[in-house]
């Protein structure tokens, strides 16, 4: 949404702990041109679930996106709930207009609050190392 653009290709790599097995992972290509964090983040977790071993600890996940394309060709279905599509879109450009202004740790997800979780600190490294 930031930087405009759609895809319409998912894919994602899974290495797991200690090379006790092969990676894994897949893609998947779809039927439409979309930058919806939704509808992304529904095929992303379907195809996860679809290709991951979740016996063995997982030690690193790699997602990306092929066919990107400025935000002109999105594509739109019958199906498609167009206002429901608007309010997304406004919600994710306030986000990132919060983000932008105050910084990446001033909207969180309340499982970033646990313990062990990384992202604020992961948040205030620039390259890997000590931002601040």
């Amino acid at each position: 949404v930031d930087k405009h653009l759609v895809t319409n290709h998912i894919s994602i790599g899974i290495g797991y702990s200690k090379d006790v097995i092969k990676p894994t992972g897949g893609s998947r290509k779809l039927d439409i041109y979309t930058n919806s964090y939704k509808l992304l983040n529904e095929y992303v977790l379907a195809l996860f679930k679809e290709t991951t071993n979740r016996e063995v600890p997982i030690r690193r996940m790699s997602i990306a996106f092929g066919n990107v394309k400025p935000e002109e060709f999105a594509s739109l279905t019958l199906f498609t709930d167009v206002e429901k599509e608007k309010d997304e879109r406004s919600i994710q450009q306030a986000i990132l207009s919060i983000k932008k202004k105050y910084g990446k740790n001033s909207i969180i997800k309340g499982m970033d609050l646990q313990e062990k979780a990384t992202t604020r600190k992961r948040n205030k490294l620039v390259g890997g190392h000590n931002g601040e």
